[in-house]
């Protein structure tokens, strides 16, 4: 038993090595002759070679690799086929046919027949032949029932691997019909309809052809409601996003707005702080002060001046209650000489009044001018500033309010 499962170890590791193809559909390995079987080598082999079955391999493995679905499907990786056959002779005059898929790297079925030494040139070829024939089906039954029990579990995407794996092997019309099923199962309703479609042509006459057209209308009501969802969220995504736009839009403008609100606030403080700068600083000019002295001496000469003239005038009454100005009255020269005193007195006081009230009230308006005007405005913009309209007939003062 050691060295039997030294030598496939030997062999597992010499075929990893060997470089992989898979240009070839079938390739044989045997007869292997098993313990106490080389007697039934020569008519096996030339058994083999008369049926010209597959490509017969040029490195053999011994019987411990036919008994490993594994080690078998490397040996048919090394040598660059798709599928692997060994034939091995075992005791009790049987013979075995093991045959393993490389590509999907599985057993595909294995079977012993008894066939008498004496037969075994003819029989073999036959029972190969059964073999080879039987085979797909064997392994698509297979796969079908374990596609089945996935299917009744509800586990129906591996279901739909093991049917396609089982049409492949073994392409018949009623494993589409379990296709499609799945393909209805899991949503995909576009693969299922081409499937019942491609059932019904492979059986026209099906006993469940009215299932499988009312299976596909309702697919392809699937299909239609699925499209009318699609479009419906896609047209409520577009409005979404024409709200989100119109949304950020008037964020957008409010922001502007509050922003051009900020500046314009800001501004503003900046302009009244700017006047109030301006104002302190125009308003500070040294010839404002002197337009207050002015002012206080004109006020003063008009004070003096109108004493002067009330002074006048009560020298006037006493004038008129001497009698002074009526010839018709005799007046003794002490009175004439108080009258001419009063008449000289009162004219020095009438000039004096006019003097001082007109010198006084000039110098107190161009005082009152010059405060407003402001000899400080003269920096200010014009429009900020007071300024002195004279025309033929006024002369104004224009504030800037």
């Amino acid at each position: 038993m050691r060295s039997i499962l030294m030598t496939c170890a030997v062999t597992t590791m010499m075929l990893v090595a060997a470089p992989a193809r898979a240009d070839v559909d079938l390739v044989v390995f045997g007869p292997i002759a098993g313990a106490g079987e080389t007697a039934r080598t020569a008519p096996a082999t030339a058994a083999l070679a008369s049926a010209a079955v597959g490509t017969p391999a040029t490195k053999l493995v011994d019987v411990a690799c036919t008994t490993t679905p594994s080690c078998l499907v490397k040996a048919g990786a090394a040598a660059g086929a798709r599928r692997a056959l060994a034939v091995v002779l075992v005791g009790g005059g049987r013979v075995g046919f093991v045959l393993v898929d490389v590509v999907d790297q599985e057993l595909v079925a294995r079977r012993e027949v008894a066939i008498p030494d004496k037969q075994l040139d003819k029989q073999l070829r036959k029972e190969l032949a059964r073999f080879l024939a039987d085979a797909p089906t064997e392994r698509a039954k297979l796969l079908f029932a374990a596609g089945n029990r996935h299917y009744e579990l509800g586990e129906f995407a591996p279901a739909l691997e093991l049917y396609k794996k089982a049409y492949r092997v073994k392409p018949l019309p009623a494993f589409l019909f379990n296709i499609a099923q799945c393909h209805r199962k899991l949503g995909h309703h576009g693969e299922a309809i081409q499937m019942y479609q491609s059932y019904l042509v492979g059986l026209p006459n099906a006993d469940n052809k009215g299932l499988v057209e009312s299976l596909i209308t309702e697919s392809q009501s699937r299909i239609a409601d699925g499209q009318r969802h699609e479009r419906a969220r896609q047209a409520a995504e577009l409005e979404a996003g024409k709200q989100r736009a119109e949304h950020a839009r008037k964020t957008k403008e409010a922001e502007a707005r509050a922003e051009a609100e900020r500046r314009k606030i800001t501004q503003a403080k900046l302009d009244a702080e700017r006047a109030r700068e301006l104002d302190r600083t125009y308003n500070q000019h040294p010839a404002r002060k002197w337009t207050i002295v002015s002012g206080i001496i004109g006020v003063a000469a008009i004070g003096t001046g109108g004493y002067f003239g009330l002074r006048t005038r009560n020298l006037q009454s006493e004038f008129d209650n001497a009698g002074c100005g009526d010839p018709s009255i005799n007046t003794d020269q002490a009175t004439l000489a108080t009258c001419d005193a009063n008449r000289h007195e009162g004219q020095r006081n009438a000039r004096l009044a006019t003097v001082l009230l007109a010198s006084g009230g000039a110098l107190f308006a161009a005082s009152v001018v010059v405060f407003i005007v402001d000899p400080g405005n003269v920096s200010r913009p014009p429009r900020e500033r007071a300024r002195v309209a004279i025309s033929p007939t006024s002369i104004q003062v224009v504030m800037p309010w």
